[in-house]
């Protein structure tokens, strides 16, 4: 007995000096899996214990497992919802300026149902395909690497970085608008679901409420609160596709001040009620 737990002992020890060299003098991760001493089924062990460094996907790296005590991870190949997909596409074709909280959520039910590597590769590989023809250079090379990524939160952290890169590309590009309209646009996609007025927005960009209000109206042919409407609804129609949220919390994630105001702006605009609009898709 006393033989067995130095032989543990010393392999524990072993491993963790081993575990700490590598990660200072190499610069990478290190995750192991330790075993039982002993002479029997020791190929089929080593097999299993291989196996137990998939779990680093959702547990992370440079950990020392204790095979014994180890628990393995139950992985999922089930699809993920197809509202969720829909969703994703409505607002990347219509450009929905926060389409990252779709990608984020995403992400949230693939960790949820414990998707398995092969599946949360397929799942990165779709969102990229959906993201391409705005970001063709930055999402081949992104391909190349979703195949090296070991660790969930690469995977999140890679794809949530070139929707951010996205958006920045994408109002960078608003050449058809002067600087300070462009700023006035940007600033409202970015806070359509706050309380925001021409006021507001003015006073962040610097510009005179009347000299913003006239300069709106000429170059995007929209007054202030209908061009902002018109955010709200691109928003509330991609949560009315998801269809998982209620009336109300889609009237509040979409910006709207209460259900009447934004049934008769939806209906002015669409000619349909929402109802019948979530019904349709």
């Amino acid at each position: 007995m006393r033989s067995s737990l130095y032989m543990l002992n010393t392999l524990k020890n072993l491993t963790g000096r081993l575990q700490r060299q590598i990660i200072r003098m190499l610069d990478i991760t290190c995750t192991m899996v330790v075993g039982e001493v002993h002479m029997e089924k020791t190929v089929a062990e080593s097999l299993d214990m291989k196996k137990c460094l998939e779990d680093k996907l959702y547990l992370g790296d440079s950990r020392i497992i204790s095979y014994a005590v180890n628990s393995k991870l139950e992985y999922s190949d089930e699809e993920l919802p197809r509202e969720l997909w829909k969703q994703l596409e409505y607002e990347l074709n219509n450009h929905v300026s926060d389409e990252t909280e779709t990608i984020r959520g995403i992400f949230d039910v693939m960790e949820e149902q414990r998707c398995s590597k092969k599946k949360v590769i397929e799942n990165c590989r779709r969102m990229l395909g959906m993201m391409s023809e705005q970001n063709g250079t930055d999402v081949e090379k992104l391909e190349k690497l979703i195949g090296e990524y070991e660790i969930f939160e690469e995977f999140r952290g890679a794809v949530l970085e070139l929707c951010h890169n996205r958006n920045i590309s994408k109002s960078a590009d608003r050449k058809e608008y002067s600087t300070m309209v462009a700023r006035a646009v940007a600033y409202m996609e970015q806070n359509y679901t706050e309380d925001i007025s021409l006021e507001t927005c003015a006073h962040e960009i610097g510009s005179s409420y009347t000299y913003l209000n006239r300069a709106f109206k000429q170059e995007t042919g929209m007054r202030f609160v209908e061009y902002l409407n018109q955010c709200r609804l691109k928003k509330a129609k991609s949560l009315l596709i998801r269809n998982s949220l209620s009336m109300k919390e889609i009237v509040e994630k979409a910006g709207f001040r209460n259900y009447n105001y934004f049934f008769k702006v939806f209906k002015e605009n669409e000619g349909i009620t929402p109802s019948e609009f979530a019904a349709k898709n």
